[in-house]
């Protein structure tokens, strides 16, 4: 855990595809009858969490700034590693390879609105449900292979699966087994 992996939430794409996706979901309740002080709620809430972690965040950072700060006024090989690791938590805040994998999702599932609806999200979580199924069951692999699939599956892993073009033949445009 790193406090200032929090600020991921801050940056401005996150805050975009969440509020948009938290108001998609305030109309679609607020259209099966839900009160509106409680959808009111959830969007104070929704300010509140992100100055929260706006405040531990950037607290966060500054304790490890300024402990980098006295690290480089020494040379030696301790601090150079110290700092390293101040710079690699500093670039761990962007998560881009989740930023891409949550992109592709929702390019997948989320239709011509850009927005994953509740249906949309159980189907998303059904395709993932079974994929990591057929992964862990299948009968070639072994537990291990399996875990370290599971747990260095990425962006790409999916757009592989998606867009297999030796199985999709599009009106005789593209690569077919006989190719």
């Amino acid at each position: 855990f790193s406090a200032m992996r929090l600020m991921h939430h801050l940056l401005p794409y996150m805050i975009v595809q969440e509020f948009k996706a938290m108001i998609q979901d305030l109309k679609d309740r607020r259209m099966e009858g839900e009160t509106a002080p409680r959808l009111v709620l959830e969007v104070v809430l929704f300010v509140v969490f992100r100055i929260l972690i706006f405040v531990f965040g950037f607290d966060a950072f500054i304790v490890k700034f300024r402990a980098a700060t006295e690290w480089a006024s020494t040379v030696s090989f301790l601090s150079f590693l110290k700092i390293t690791i101040f710079l690699n938590q500093t670039l761990g805040i962007v998560q881009v390879e989740r930023i891409t994998l949550q992109r592709l999702l929702l390019f997948v599932f989320g239709g011509e609105d850009n927005v994953v609806s509740p249906g949309e999200d159980r189907l998303m979580l059904a395709y993932a449900a079974r994929l990591f199924e057929r992964i862990w069951s299948d009968p070639l692999s072994t537990r291990f292979k399996a875990f370290v699939v599971s747990m260095t599956f990425r962006d790409d892993d999916l757009q592989r699966l998606m867009l297999n073009e030796r199985a999709i033949s599009v009106l005789g445009c593209g690569r077919s087994d006989s190719d």
